[in-house]
């Protein structure tokens, strides 16, 4: 038996409990079957989610995931059920994606330990964002003509290329910068217009 039907022939007798709890709670009054249907929704995620140990992945997904497979039995049940949705979804990228996905993962890996702390903290501060304000910021990058973009990511790659110093104190300069009058961050921007991030920070206050 593999992994995968042991998985399933372990989840046969938990779904003849849920058909049958189900058929129950038709039976009772609404809030009661509310009640019901709730604690059934959980244990059945909970069981689904516990169950992701490493043998009981596909190759396919262990393929994806083998650089985690060392620490994958330490992860929390909810981050392992989210890394096995998103290798799911790696296989379905093409080539080229997929490329680029490991890219990403080779250049996380890469960065001290610091950056990866501060990466964390800015998606972190992102999430915590409300929607409206996220799809704002959305739309003024989508409003960014294709020139512009390529800029702002060559820029974001110069800043990963310098020394963490060097990378820390422009980073305090930029941060600063945003408490500055309107008029004043206007300037600085046109002043940094089409330069490195070196030659930009140039243009704020010392």
């Amino acid at each position: 038996m593999t992994p995968l039907e042991h998985h399933d022939h372990a989840l046969l007798p938990l779904l003849r409990r849920a058909e049958r709890a189900l058929e129950n709670a038709m039976k009772l009054p609404l809030r009661c079957a509310r009640s019901t249907l709730f604690m059934l929704s959980f244990l059945l995620t909970t069981h689904i989610a516990h169950a992701q140990q490493w043998d009981e992945l596909t190759s396919a997904q262990q393929d994806v995931l083998a650089p985690l497979q060392s620490q994958w039995e330490t992860l929390p049940a909810e981050r392992r059920a989210r890394l096995v949705q998103r290798a799911e979804r790696y296989q379905t990228l093409t080539p080229e994606q997929q490329a680029q996905v490991r890219e990403r993962v080779q250049r996380w890996k890469s960065l001290p330990l610091e950056e990866r702390e501060r990466t964390k903290a800015r998606l972190q501060q992102w999430q915590s964002l409300p929607d409206e304000q996220r799809e704002q910021l959305k739309q003024r990058y989508r409003e960014l003509t294709p020139e512009q973009k390529t800029q702002l990511q060559a820029r974001r790659e110069e800043m990963r290329s310098l020394p963490p110093e060097e990378r820390e104190a422009i980073r305090k300069r930029f941060k600063a910068a945003r408490s500055l009058p309107p008029e004043q961050r206007e300037a600085i921007r046109a002043c940094a217009e089409g330069k490195s991030i070196e030659e930009a920070a140039d243009c704020l206050p010392p």
